[in-house]
């Protein structure tokens, strides 16, 4: 005889709130940029939760002098989201002598959701002259997992090499979904961005 539903005595449960997206604004940023080589430094106890794409426009990569993006995303693989509860991540990025990074540090906007997977975007200006040199770049933020019930302060650090990394793919669009911005569908070349960029969060 066939095993009705009810017959299981299963505790109902509500589905999993999903953490907020579209909720912060995205920056306005040069339409070319070329995405360059970033290393992760040594990991510390905890894992990136938050994964790094830097890019930097033409003339940052052939006279010295020009922007830098930064696009800093929680990574899908570990089910977290940012906790806006806490201090908003913030950014320091150094260089060698004769450098000058402006702002050379900052904060991540205030959000009004208690948490999100919106990426966290920083636009500076860069100017090595002749430094070749990488960057080193200090990312700190709070990482929430609701699945495993825990929050924690995470700091991550990169070596940021301008040179061009040519197996990171290009971006034709920015955004995650339709309608905001520069409209239309977020689209990644590269295979690693774009599976897990175009992943939803279980958060």
């Amino acid at each position: 005889m066939p095993t009705a539903i009810e017959g299981l005595n299963l505790e109902a449960q509500s589905p999993r709130r999903a953490a907020a997206r579209g909720v912060v604004p995205r920056i306005e940023i040069p339409e070319e940029l070329q995405p360059v080589r970033t290393t992760p430094k040594e990991k510390g106890e905890h894992p990136y939760y938050a994964k790094l794409r830097a890019e930097a426009d033409d003339t940052l990569m052939k006279t010295g002098t020009g922007k830098l993006y930064l696009n800093v995303r929680m990574d899908p693989l570990y089910h977290v989201h940012w906790n806006n509860l806490a201090d908003p991540i913030e950014f320091e990025l150094t260089g060698s002598e004769g450098v000058i990074i402006s702002p050379s540090s900052g904060k991540g906007p205030k959000v009004e959701a208690e948490a999100d997977i919106d990426p966290r975007e920083f636009l500076l200006d860069v100017t090595s002259g002749d430094s070749k040199k990488p960057l080193e770049l200090t990312l700190r933020y709070f990482a929430c997992n609701d699945e495993e019930g825990w929050c924690k302060p995470v700091t991550q650090s990169y070596v940021i090499h301008l040179q061009r990394d040519r197996g990171a793919g290009v971006v034709r669009n920015r955004e995650w979904g339709g309608g905001r911005g520069r409209g239309g569908t977020e689209t990644w070349r590269s295979s690693w961005w774009r599976i897990h960029s175009r992943r939803v969060v279980p958060v």
